[in-house]
């Protein structure tokens, strides 16, 4: 049974994205806020293993979310500011969860992370 369980685990997690729209200003800012939950997870999963942070960064970086964020941005320029205030409504657990991370793999993380909330 555990075996089944696991297996059934496995291609689920192998599957296709949702796909996500964004059609509005509220859609556009809750995937920000999605996005900068997944960011702290993403840091406070890791831990300090530079090779799996940046690997779960660079996938949450080329996912359907992030894709239709950047497109809604690039046609709604005044949509910036939403980023903006999800990442400052979140910058102290931001900072918490990148702090130990950031100061072991400076480099590579900070690029990404500023990939992800610019």
């Amino acid at each position: 049974m555990n075996r089944v369980w696991l297996i059934a685990c496995l291609v689920a997690c192998g599957g296709s994205q949702a796909t996500t729209t964004i059609q509005s200003p509220q859609d556009y800012e809750k995937v920000a806020a999605d996005v900068v939950d997944r960011v702290i997870e993403i840091f406070n999963d890791g831990g300090i293993n530079c090779n799996m942070i940046s690997g779960d960064l660079r996938a949450l970086n080329g996912s359907q979310k992030v894709d239709a964020a950047k497109r809604w941005k690039k046609d709604h320029p005044e949509s910036i500011q939403a980023m903006k205030a999800a990442i400052a409504a979140r910058k102290p657990e931001l900072e918490k969860a990148m702090g130990p991370a950031s100061r072991q793999c400076e480099g590579p993380i900070k690029g990404l992370v500023a990939e992800l909330t610019e």
